[in-house]
């Protein structure tokens, strides 16, 4: 009684505080673990003592994978985290953090990490490279063919508008010559 049993670095918050323990300090050491194979340190390498290290357990948190290692994706990060969360309570079961790193290895959604648009996109974009390339093919290709239609449109307009102006200019020509032609045709009859 009374003696601290375990490895320290692994230790959960409420083993190193004396409580009983459960499937939930499995998962903290099993986060633990994970933690030091992606970070390639435990999570509490700052402490020099034991009395220290039991003292940090029960006080604090380790600094947060992400910030020790930002070369982890975020969503990998959440899932240490939560399975490292102080309280027990908000700790995955065994099976749920299976689960979550599962999803993670395949390439879907955690439910631990909240997604900003950017990352949906570039992870649907990852995901649907090919349609992705097609689309943009496509759209780059409609994009052409209506600069160009229009192009051709507004050449088409400003002919018609041209040959419309030298009609105009024909026909006064002509309304002007018949004019002409009349006043010269009452001279000669007056």
């Amino acid at each position: 009684a009374g003696a601290v049993l375990g490895t320290l670095m692994y230790m959960p918050p409420e083993q190193a505080d004396g409580q009983p323990v459960t499937e939930a300090a499995d998962v903290y050491a099993l986060g633990a673990i994970i933690y030091q194979v992606l970070s390639g340190h435990p999570p509490w390498t700052e402490v020099r003592t034991t009395a220290e290290l039991l003292d940090r357990l029960a006080t604090g948190a380790p600094p947060a994978l992400h910030q020790r290692e930002p070369a982890v994706p975020r969503d990998l990060a959440g899932i240490v985290a939560r399975a490292m969360a102080r309280d027990a309570a908000q700790r995955p079961s065994a099976r749920q953090l299976a689960d979550e790193l599962r999803q993670f290895l395949n390439g879907k959604l955690v439910a631990t990490h909240s997604y900003s648009m950017r990352e949906l996109l570039a992870r649907w974009l990852r995901r649907h490279r090919a349609a992705a390339v097609v689309g943009a093919i496509a759209l780059a290709t409609l994009a052409t063919v209506g600069a160009l239609s229009i192009t051709r449109i507004v050449r088409e307009r400003d002919r018609a508008e041209r040959e419309r102006h030298r009609a105009d200019t024909q026909r006064l020509a002509a309304v002007s010559a018949r004019e002409r032609a009349e006043a010269t045709v009452t001279q000669l009859y007056v």
